[in-house]
């Protein structure tokens, strides 16, 4: 997962470049919403539509649809908690107000019976708490594993042996009591614990549950926020979703839909990983 400092540089550029691909395309006389879908149909992002465009920011694709004074650009990937991260910029250029957040956006998988009955898979949202959830067990587990590893490794044993004089009575059977003189060798067997070693061991789980806590900081300043955006505002962040059932897949479509629904649904389509072990996009 990027860092903070990382995902807010990729944001700026990200607004950049989305609010200059919004302006082109709003001043395009087939960027309305009457070119090619009508308002209430969704809108698909399509390469030979004019209200679609790509760009890319460090290497990552976005694609980008303008209609019904709306933009919004969008990019798919995996993060590192095994979900799907789905990254938007929404504008709103020419409404008087636009509410949007999580669950403005949707993901699905696209499924087909063996009878020709469609059977989409929808995939269920992660909100940032249920990531913060991971993180945490994650870490705690990983720092008892260095805390036992530390402690074992911090353990100390020294051993010393020393000459002993043994002297005493012993009785016999008819009570003839006799002084007994002899020596010895004593072994003696003391464990402690490294101060520097356990010092060591408390400094590096100190620093999982730390890294831990940045983690969860930097999913709650990527995640989506419910928020109204007036007219001439953007917003942009991190809606997450557990990936489809099934490894293999043709295509995953996730879409934004705006309300009223006369304002359309933007669905953007996604290659999925084929059986060859290669992800191309569409």
């Amino acid at each position: 997962m990027k860092t903070w400092a990382s995902w807010f540089a990729g944001l700026v550029l990200i607004f950049c470049l989305a609010g200059s691909l919004s302006g082109q395309q709003s001043a395009s006389p087939n960027s309305s919403g009457s070119a090619g879908t009508s308002a209430s149909q969704d809108i698909y992002w399509d390469s030979n539509d004019p209200r679609c465009s790509h760009w890319y920011v460090r290497g990552e694709l976005y694609r980008q649809i303008t209609a019904n004074g709306i933009t919004v650009a969008l990019t798919l990937r995996q993060s590192r908690f095994k979900l799907l991260e789905a990254e938007a910029v929404v504008i709103n250029s020419d409404l008087p107000q636009l509410d949007i957040g999580p669950d403005t956006f949707g993901a699905l998988v696209p499924r087909v019976t063996a009878a020709g009955a469609s059977q989409d898979e929808v995939l269920e949202q992660t909100g940032p708490e249920e990531i913060g959830k991971r993180i945490k067990h994650r870490a705690m587990w990983r720092a008892m594993a260095v805390g036992a590893m530390g402690g074992a490794a911090s353990a100390r044993q020294t051993t010393s042996t020393s000459n002993v004089d043994v002297s005493g009575t012993a009785t016999d059977q008819n009570g003839n009591v006799y002084d007994v003189h002899g020596s010895g060798t004593a072994t003696t067997t003391t464990v402690y614990t490294d101060q520097e070693s356990m010092r060591k061991t408390n400094e590096a789980t100190d620093a999982i549950h730390r890294r831990a806590q940045d983690d969860i900081n930097t999913v709650g300043s990527m995640a989506l926020p419910r928020s109204t955006l007036f007219k001439g505002k953007d917003m942009a962040g991190v809606v997450w979703f557990k990936p489809p059932k099934e490894k293999f897949y043709d295509t995953l479509l996730v879409g934004a839909c705006f309300e009223p629904p006369d304002r359309g649904c933007f669905v953007f389509p996604f290659s999925g990983p084929q059986k060859r072990g290669k992800h191309a996009e569409k």
